[in-house]
């Protein structure tokens, strides 16, 4: 799936339609199909953007999700202080893409996780 002049396309690799698998082949070693490369498929939706181009129902159910952003990203920012220990806001402040998974288990966390 790729984002080509606003509009979603679905690239299918014709060349695995090609290469028949039948029972006996799926254990062949043999049988490898490469996957179509990022740069191919770019050109191939540049080249073809009217047959990769999802259909209407795709398009609309997508929008549908993510047609307020960033609006509501920025709207949905929340901002708080807190006090950590000094370790750990060392740890992230040297590591912030911890910090959602540092939020995830303090909110998930359960009776046995506060037991000392």
């Amino acid at each position: 799936m790729y984002i080509y002049q606003g509009k979603i396309h679905l690239v299918e690799d014709e060349r695995s339609k090609q290469t028949p698998i039948s029972a006996e082949s799926e254990l062949d070693e043999d049988v490898e199909v490469e996957p179509l490369s990022v740069i191919d498929a770019i050109k191939l939706i540049q080249q073809n953007s009217q047959n990769t181009l999802a259909n209407p129902g795709i398009q609309d159910a997508i929008s549908k999700r993510v047609g307020t952003y960033p609006d509501k990203m920025i709207e949905n920012t929340h901002w708080t202080n807190l006090v950590l220990p000094p370790k750990l806001a060392v740890i992230l402040k040297n590591r912030p893409d911890l910090v959602s998974a540092a939020i995830r288990a303090f909110y998930y966390r359960d009776p046995i996780d506060l037991k000392v």
